[in-house]
């Protein structure tokens, strides 16, 4: 049986969950958008915000895409589909947010709703013949199975659309052994930790803390509560650039060249959260100081 048709494997999961938006495409949107066009009462109305409802849970589906299965593929030297399919990604997923303010808001604007509804259905549908005509082959043909684990196991926090895994995806093979964490100490110049004691502060503080190295490469991300950007274990060791959003990407430029100008950045605003920069600013001024770091290289980004 080839992987993708394993029960429980991410491709699989991902193929279900399409099959899933495609009967809510046809027999849900697209019958309440004909009913909407020859009547536009309260009921048609309400029952294409529903629809609208329904489909945003398609945030996860493309979220687990995203910061999952794209990181992989980059560190392949692969950029070109992760790169457009997360720009669609965000414009499918403004419009249904704009089809679903429209409909909440309804005023008799009634070409405005068939046009915005229409436009998520083609896009939505055009997106799922890309993912499984070019992304999902090229992925089963580039990454491991030892990388597919990884994003099987990753996969429940970020969370499923319309649709679950029925069972647990288990590769007949040798388990892996975990990698034993020490529980050496870190000697630093104003004290000494354990390993444990570290990361239990970082993951405790609060703020979401991702470094990146000289390289503009993610080597670590906190692991709070309070999680700013959606990061997942896959990003790590990726470019940085390719494991956020455009506009995450433009606010941190802007912030970097307001210190470059010797400004003080107290808070930050981006992607609906508000960001308390102190810790911030006090990480990247160090990071300039020392004589093995040098400043976010903003080409890259």
């Amino acid at each position: 049986m080839r992987p993708e048709e394993q029960p429980g494997h991410p491709v699989h999961i991902f193929k279900l969950e399409n099959q899933a938006i495609e009967r809510l495409l046809k027999t849900k949107i697209q019958i309440h958008l004909w009913q909407f066009e020859k009547e536009e009462t309260d009921e048609n109305v309400f029952k294409l915000l529903e629809d609208c409802n329904l489909l945003l849970d398609i945030e996860k589906h493309y979220s687990r895409k995203e910061n999952l299965i794209f990181p992989y593929l980059e560190t392949y030297g692969i950029y070109g589909p992760t790169t457009n399919m997360w720009r669609i990604d965000d414009f499918i997923r403004d419009a249904i947010k704009d089809a679903k303010q429209k409909l909440a808001n309804y005023q008799g604007d009634k070409q405005a709703v068939i046009g915005v509804v229409n436009y998520v259905i083609q896009e939505t549908s055009d997106m799922i013949y890309k993912e499984e005509n070019i992304l999902f082959p090229m992925a089963l043909k580039n990454l491991t199975e030892d990388e597919w684990i990884k994003i099987a196991h990753e996969s429940d926090e970020i969370g499923f659309c319309l649709t679950a895994p029925a069972e647990e995806w288990k590769p007949e093979r040798i388990a892996l052994d975990a990698l034993a964490v020490t529980e050496g100490y870190i000697k630093m110049e104003t004290g000494i930790l354990s390993l444990k004691q570290l990361e239990l502060l970082l993951n405790h503080m609060p703020v979401d803390i991702t470094f990146i190295d000289q390289d503009d490469v993610v080597r670590y991300f906190s692991h709070g509560k309070e999680r700013i950007f959606a990061r997942t274990k896959a990003s790590l060791a990726a470019p940085f650039r390719t494991v956020i959003r455009q506009e995450v990407s433009m606010l941190l430029r802007n912030c970097w060249r307001t210190l470059n100008r010797g400004k003080k950045i107290v808070r930050i605003s981006g992607s609906g959260s508000r960001i308390n920069m102190s810790i911030f600013v006090t990480l990247l001024s160090a990071m300039r100081t020392a004589h093995t770091w040098g400043p976010l290289n903003l080409r890259k980004i």
